[in-house]
């Protein structure tokens, strides 16, 4: 489920049925019975061999086929069930056995050395109220190890790569896991800038939308002309309600504005399109030139988006994917607020 939320942007009630085939299809350690058998008393079928299996044979022979009938096929069935249960219990007492025997032999044999780099295992990276919640990636870092314990040389001193001046944390050997050399991590290179805002540019057309990256919000953006690597896009945004906690995603509204001198802010309005008075009005486009390397490298698709009579939202799970290609230019100077 975390790879379908991290690599694919998937919302969580699009995984849940591919998490339970793969729960109820795998089979139980130390065994080669799985809970579809256990339930069923038949081994489970995968996608692939059903696409090639005829639909007869896949649901059994019609009735006036059958050999046994279905009272001889009901005993078969339990008496089937009665000995994968069997095996499944003796399985059960051989993996708690085996268990307790490891258990009592475990020792952490791995060393680590100063300057070496490692990832942290954390139960819950970040708090439950955080954007991934529980399926967040349990693996944070990468850290550096600057010190041993003189204590307990399982207890090792990490600082996050790149921080050096932060304050070491103590972690034991259990919760750390060995990352690339740094030797390695040194080599690694950015991708030459150009190409991945190339790619988007490949694929983009007016009428799309791109996500703006601005300081601590991002901006949902119209794409209304293309001009080689610029971009004339128009904003999103909405009201700020007083009431209850603001979310910048959610029931968003092309903004629209209405010039009115050079000492006064604009005046702006929040519609899918304006009425006939407001044009009359002057009210135009809330738009701005940009180069498109300094949106996130990836388009919001309009199937992400979810429409009602609100307005538009970006469901959390689609926008963590577009958030994953960061923009490979800084902007020249930071847009300004919209309230």
């Amino acid at each position: 489920m975390r790879t379908f939320l991290h690599k694919y942007g998937k919302e969580f009630d699009e995984t849940l049925p591919y998490a339970c085939r793969a729960l109820n299809t795998h089979a139980f350690d130390g065994t080669t019975v799985s809970p579809y058998e256990l339930v069923f008393g038949l081994k489970p079928i995968d996608p692939n061999s059903a696409a090639l299996i005829e639909k007869h044979r896949l649901w059994g022979k019609p009735a006036a086929e059958r050999f046994q009938s279905p009272k001889e096929s009901i005993q078969l069935l339990r008496a089937r069930l009665d000995e994968v249960r069997t095996q499944l219990t003796t399985a059960r007492l051989q993996v708690l056995r085996r268990n307790q025997s490891l258990l009592r032999q475990v020792q952490y044999s791995h060393k680590y050395h100063v300057g070496d780099l490692v990832l942290r295992w954390t139960p819950n990276p970040g708090g439950a109220r955080q954007l991934y919640g529980k399926l967040a990636y349990k693996c944070t870092g990468p850290y550096k190890i600057v010190d041993v314990n003189p204590r307990n040389p399982d207890v090792y001193r990490l600082v996050p790569l790149g921080q050096p001046n932060r304050e070491p944390t103590s972690h034991h050997v259990r919760e750390l896991c060995p990352y690339v050399t740094q030797e390695a991590h040194e080599r690694q290179k950015p991708a030459p800038v150009g190409i991945v805002e190339d790619d988007l540019l490949k694929e983009l057309k007016v009428g799309d939308h791109l996500l703006l990256k601005n300081g601590k919000r991002d901006y949902l953006t119209l794409v209304t002309k293309i001009d080689g690597q610029y971009v004339t896009v128009q904003y999103y945004n909405k009201k700020k309600s007083t009431k209850g906690p603001f979310k910048p995603m959610e029931n968003l509204n092309l903004v629209w504005c209405k010039p009115e001198d050079e000492s006064k802010h604009p005046i702006e309005v929040y519609r899918p399109t304006l009425t006939p008075a407001q044009i009359d009005l002057g009210y135009v486009a809330y738009s701005e030139k940009l180069h498109v390397g300094i949106f996130y490298q990836k388009r919001v698709e309009e199937s992400h988006l979810t429409r009602n009579a609100k307005g538009v939202t970006i469901p959390r799970g689609k926008l963590v994917a577009v958030r994953k290609l960061l923009p490979t230019h800084a902007p020249s100077g930071e847009p300004e607020e919209l309230e």
